[in-house]
């Protein structure tokens, strides 16, 4: 056995003790260079989500001036004034109307029992989906939201139509002539910028806006909104309280 104390056994542990530091070096090492790589990868994680932040709000910036460009020449009127009232389907409906006023208008209901069983909770709503019938077939045009401003249950029979969505088959007129395929800078040039909107990156020819009424602040419902693709209407949602609700 040889002796530590000995030259050959001290070589030898020194020798080991070369081995053990160069180990933890580049063990050491190692973990430090994962580290960095690991912060790096969170950098620029975070720098992409900045960049992809900053883009968007660039391009709601220039959606917003594009919007601003269009002249509205509506000069002394409120560009909503009036927008509660339109017609669907060639019937007159003035927002808000009563179910049964705007039952007898003689819309198809997907479920025309439906307005007689189902039950709406006090400040709740309940929607009727619109339907046009060629023999067999039954196609969805838009849906009537119905709402109970009422304190107790109500039937939905018993409550107020307040808000009409209408897809790109339904035949809608609204505002100064406007309809389903009207073009997005004409109606833009009519309201005016839009108040709020959706202009996602991915799709530029997707835009969905929205103007509110000047009760808006009262209630935070009253609100044309109107979806564009490839620059024509495809969906328009109407919607009006008026007076009668308050923001909570």
């Amino acid at each position: 056995m040889q002796n530590m104390d000995s030259p050959g056994g001290q070589n030898e542990s020194h020798k080991n003790s070369r081995k053990g530091i160069i180990a933890a070096i580049i063990i050491g090492g190692i973990i430090c260079l994962t580290a960095i790589l690991a912060a790096g990868v969170i950098l620029i994680q975070i720098l992409t989500a900045e960049r992809q932040i900053r883009r968007q709000m660039a391009r709601n910036t220039s959606e917003r001036e594009f919007y601003e460009k269009e002249e509205n020449p509506l000069l002394e009127q409120a560009p909503l004034a009036g927008y509660n009232t339109f017609t669907l389907e060639g019937r007159e409906i003035t927002l808000p109307m009563a179910y049964e006023d705007f039952e007898k208008l003689g819309f198809d209901i997907s479920d025309p029992e439906f307005a007689d069983t189902h039950m709406v909770n006090p400040d709740d709503s309940a929607y009727v989906s619109l339907v046009e019938k060629d023999g067999w077939t039954t196609h969805t045009f838009g849906s009537a939201f119905v709402y109970n401003s009422g304190e107790q249950p109500a039937l939905l029979r018993e409550c107020t139509v307040r808000s009409i969505r209408v897809y790109d088959s339904g035949t809608l007129n609204f505002g100064p002539g406007f309809h389903m395929s009207s073009l997005e800078r004409e109606v833009v040039r009519y309201y005016g910028a839009p108040d709020d909107g959706y202009f996602p990156e991915d799709n530029p020819v997707y835009r969905r806006c929205r103007w509110y009424a000047p009760t808006y602040e009262d209630n935070l419902t009253d609100q044309l909104e109107i979806l564009f693709e490839g620059g024509v209407v495809t969906e328009v949602i109407i919607s009006y309280w008026g007076e009668e609700r308050n923001a909570p």
